[in-house]
């Protein structure tokens, strides 16, 4: 993905930092985020600060995969600048 890539008319998409954790808390510790999610919340910003380092470490050595990992900001109009959540896909032989 490149500079072009990472927008949308209404969204700006983000390589995933471990900064986003504290910045998208408010949204991800919402236990109602997790109604369509496996597995549950997190408990804390400590246990998402420690999800979002795994997610930027990325996977472990010898898969062939990719992670890509988003973090996902309104860009215009109401709630502008704001937080909203993340996304996420798995890239396995060039295909994700």
């Amino acid at each position: 993905m490149n500079e072009s890539d990472n927008t949308s008319e209404r969204l700006l998409y983000e390589q995933l930092r471990v900064e986003h954790a504290g910045l998208l808390a408010a949204a991800l510790l919402d236990p109602r985020v997790y109604t369509y999610i496996d597995g549950p919340p997190p408990a804390d910003v400590d246990e998402l600060i420690a999800d979002f380092t795994n997610r930027v470490r990325g996977p472990k050595g010898g898969r062939d995969e990719r992670w890509w990992n988003f973090a996902v900001r309104v860009k215009q109009g109401e709630g502008a600048r704001a937080y909203i959540g993340r996304i996420e896909a798995t890239e396995h032989d060039g295909v994700a």
